[in-house]
Protein backbone atom coordinates (compact mmCIF):
# COMPACT_ATOMS: atom_id res chain seq x y z
CA UNK A 1 0.00 0.00 0.00
CA UNK A 2 1.30 3.77 -0.77
CA UNK A 3 1.88 6.08 1.93
CA UNK A 4 0.90 9.89 1.67
CA UNK A 5 3.36 12.10 3.54
CA UNK A 6 4.85 16.11 3.55
CA UNK A 7 8.28 16.80 3.39
CA UNK A 8 9.80 20.25 4.31
CA UNK A 9 11.89 21.91 1.29
CA UNK A 10 12.87 25.34 2.85
CA UNK A 11 9.54 26.77 4.31
CA UNK A 12 7.06 24.78 2.49
CA UNK A 13 5.29 21.74 3.13
CA UNK A 14 5.08 19.52 0.05
CA UNK A 15 2.90 16.27 0.01
CA UNK A 16 4.48 13.52 -1.59
CA UNK A 17 3.56 9.39 -1.86
CA UNK A 18 5.57 6.97 -1.04
CA UNK A 19 5.06 3.18 -2.61
CA UNK A 20 5.99 2.05 1.05
CA UNK A 21 6.42 3.58 4.84
CA UNK A 22 9.05 5.73 4.85
CA UNK A 23 11.66 5.38 6.84
CA UNK A 24 11.53 8.17 10.15
CA UNK A 25 13.67 8.98 12.81
CA UNK A 26 13.08 11.68 15.82
CA UNK A 27 15.96 14.39 15.84
CA UNK A 28 15.60 17.53 18.16
CA UNK A 29 11.77 17.19 18.73
CA UNK A 30 11.14 17.36 15.10
CA UNK A 31 10.88 14.12 12.16
CA UNK A 32 12.92 13.28 9.96
CA UNK A 33 13.14 10.59 6.90
CA UNK A 34 16.06 8.50 6.68
CA UNK A 35 17.15 7.75 3.07
CA UNK A 36 19.95 5.53 2.38
CA UNK A 37 21.14 5.62 5.82
CA UNK A 38 21.72 9.34 6.36
CA UNK A 39 19.02 11.72 7.28
CA UNK A 40 16.97 13.69 4.80
CA UNK A 41 13.54 16.21 4.87
CA UNK A 42 11.56 16.84 7.86
CA UNK A 43 8.57 14.99 7.49
CA UNK A 44 4.92 14.74 8.89
CA UNK A 45 1.38 13.36 8.00
CA UNK A 46 2.75 9.86 7.54
CA UNK A 47 -0.19 8.06 6.71
CA UNK A 48 -1.40 4.61 4.50
CA UNK A 49 -3.27 5.65 1.83
CA UNK A 50 -6.54 4.27 1.43
CA UNK A 51 -6.98 1.62 -1.16
CA UNK A 52 -10.14 3.73 -2.49
CA UNK A 53 -7.85 6.72 -2.50
CA UNK A 54 -5.26 5.52 -4.36
CA UNK A 55 -6.32 7.31 -7.87
CA UNK A 56 -6.38 10.79 -6.59
CA UNK A 57 -4.16 13.47 -7.28
CA UNK A 58 -1.53 14.31 -5.37
CA UNK A 59 -3.50 17.65 -4.59
CA UNK A 60 -6.79 15.70 -3.39
CA UNK A 61 -4.72 13.39 -1.23
CA UNK A 62 -3.53 16.62 0.39
CA UNK A 63 -7.23 17.50 1.14
CA UNK A 64 -7.88 14.18 2.66
CA UNK A 65 -5.00 13.02 4.45
CA UNK A 66 -2.51 16.55 4.71
CA UNK A 67 -2.48 18.58 8.27
CA UNK A 68 -3.95 21.56 6.32
CA UNK A 69 -6.47 19.88 4.42
CA UNK A 70 -9.98 20.67 3.94
CA UNK A 71 -10.71 17.37 5.36
CA UNK A 72 -8.89 15.97 8.33
CA UNK A 73 -8.53 12.17 8.71
CA UNK A 74 -11.28 11.80 11.23
CA UNK A 75 -13.65 12.74 8.94
CA UNK A 76 -11.97 11.10 5.87
CA UNK A 77 -11.99 7.33 7.47
CA UNK A 78 -15.61 8.36 9.15
CA UNK A 79 -16.96 8.54 5.33
CA UNK A 80 -14.84 5.94 3.98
Amino acid sequence: MPFYAETKTGSRWTPCVFPYRPEEKRINGGTRLVRAGSVGPRVRAVQEIAHDHENLTLSQLREVYGTGGKFNNRVSEAIA
